[in-house]
């Protein structure tokens, strides 16, 4: 027998108890904190992408879009009264339960049943024609026989239908639709 008939027997428990202690380490070290870094991402996740905002979430325009946004809207917001709110940067502070996230949410969908018609008739360009005459035009208009489509019951200028749904939602709706 030689010295080094052991050597191989050796370097084999040596590797295998190296692999041992990267397991536990593994096992009761790295897993457990990364399971508790998902839950806190998740966590912060969940508080962000809520509907209404938390009182946790700062709330700001301070982002270059919004500032840009904020000069263009200005001169339509004078002229139509639509009001088109930039205060839509959320962001939540990193704490033992959360980690830093920011989203930038879409402030400018309805808050309110009446958004829906009148954001879009703020945004018609012919809408203002309602309020300089326009349907006393047309009634007088209407009374032409050969005009009765202008009259103000057949053509409504800026006119917006709330109750419209595309045709394909119709006819995912019901069944004979083709």
């Amino acid at each position: 027998m030689t010295r080094h008939d052991g050597q191989a027997l050796i370097e084999s428990i040596g590797i295998l108890m190296l692999l041992a202690l990267l397991m536990t380490l593994l096992q009761d070290v790295i897993h457990p904190t990364n399971v508790a870094q998902q839950q806190r991402i998740d966590e912060s996740r969940k508080l962000i992408w809520r509907t209404r905002p938390d009182p946790q979430l700062l709330q700001s325009d301070d982002y270059a879009f919004a500032e840009r946004a904020q000069s263009v809207l200005a001169p339509i917001t004078q002229l139509t009264k639509l009001t088109l709110s930039n205060d839509n940067l959320r962001q939540l502070e990193a704490d033992e339960k959360y980690v830093a996230m920011a989203r930038i949410t879409d402030a400018w969908q309805p808050q309110q049943a009446a958004d829906l018609t009148q954001r879009v008739e703020f945004l018609t360009p012919v809408t203002k024609l309602n309020d300089l005459g326009m349907p006393q035009l047309q009634r007088l208009l209407g009374w032409l026989h050969f005009t009765e489509e202008f009259a103000p019951e057949q053509l409504r200028w800026g006119y917006v239908n709330a109750d419209a749904t595309p045709a394909e939602v119709a006819c995912a709706s019901s069944q004979g639709c083709r």
